[in-house]
Order: structure tokens, then sequence, then C-alpha cells
């Protein structure tokens, strides 16, 4: 009975999508941070956005991939179309639930269909390395899947049963759909988080 809850459950995440309005508050965004604190281009995707309040989720929204479309109905200047890739990086607190906020140059209250969408998507088809800790992958593999891979400035993606980290010098933690940067830690306390200690 649990696993078939469990299962509707990951199945009702996977097909959620949302209806909003899609706004404008400036190109660039919110620049190196935003309310996430996250370095700008940190996972390859340039275009950033600020989530509404109800989908922040405590910044478990954050460094979270997200696909952008809409049909130009709307007021402004500035038609939404897409799609449009982005990073969540930052916080909208006066938008409504479904709203999306571009760092991007523009005009106007667009109407927009969005869903979270893994990075790879978003960076054109890159997919991540499987590792022991990371899941939500999809898409094929283009890198070699024996060794570390460095996915952004100290932080790796740890193939699974892979234990030489002499090429590594901080491992990636998993937090929803961002990989996050761990401390430094000793090659020891790096192989017990490779093999699944804590």
């Amino acid at each position: 009975m649990m696993k078939s809850i469990a299962l509707a459950l990951a199945c009702a995440t996977l097909s959620s999508a949302y209806d909003g309005d899609a706004t404008f508050y400036g190109q660039g965004g919110a620049g190196q941070g935003g309310a996430c604190m996250l370095e700008r281009g940190f996972n390859g995707v340039g275009i950033t956005v600020a989530i509404n309040q109800a989908q922040w989720d405590g910044a478990g929204s954050c460094g979270k991939c997200i696909k952008l479309t809409g049909n130009g109905d709307g007021s402004g200047m500035t038609p939404v179309t897409g799609p449009i890739y982005a990073t969540v990086d930052n916080l909208c607190p006066e938008c409504s639930f479904g709203d999306i906020d571009l760092g991007l140059g523009g005009d106007g209250r667009w109407l927009a269909h969005w869903d979270f969408v893994d990075c790879g998507e978003a960076r054109g088809g890159w997919s991540s390395v499987p590792g022991q800790r990371l899941r939500n992958l999809r898409g094929g593999v283009e890198a070699d899947a024996s060794k570390p891979l460095m996915i952004g400035p100290g932080m790796y993606l740890m193939p699974e049963g892979v234990k030489d980290l002499s090429e590594v010098k901080a491992l990636a933690a998993h937090s929803g759909n961002a990989t996050v940067m761990a401390a430094e830690m000793s090659e020891m306390e790096a192989e017990e988080v490779a093999e699944g200690g804590n």
C-alpha cells in the first residue's frame, strides 16, 4: 500500500506544471547571489528567475531549473513566448502562486506556463552523471562516467562506485534538483560519503 502511494505521489510530482504571470525585473536579474546566494551561471544555465513566495519552499527551489513558455497573451511591450530555460536564484515576495519574475530586460505581464525540468535539459541536453546521492536525472550521459565530473567552481558529481578521490577536493551534496557545494573534507571523509555513509 505504501509503495503504491509513494509511486502515485512521484507520478503526480513529475507531471506538475504551473500557470501564472511572467514579469521582468531587469537584465541580469539579481546579479551575483540573489536570495539563493548562488554564483551566477553555476549550473551552466545563464538566465535566472525569481520564484513566488508560495513555491519558494524555504529556499528549496534554489538552483532548480525551469522551462517557461507563453503564447504572447498579456500586456506590455515584450511578449513572452519561449521556451525560456532558467535557474531559480531569487525570491519574488509580491508574486502570486505560479508567477515567475524573469531576470531579463523586458516590460509587461504575460500569461505563462512553466515546470521544473532537469538542468541538463535546460543546458541543451547535457545530463548529469548518476551518482550515489543524485537522482532525478534525464537524458544520456555525455561525460566519462568513470571519473568525478566538475560541474562548476568547486562542485563535482561522483559516479557510482568511484572511490579514487585523488583528483577531487570536494564533493557535491544533493538538495532537490540543485547540486550544491559541500564543505571541503578529508579524503577519508569523502570516501565515507561516496560509500553512502554519514
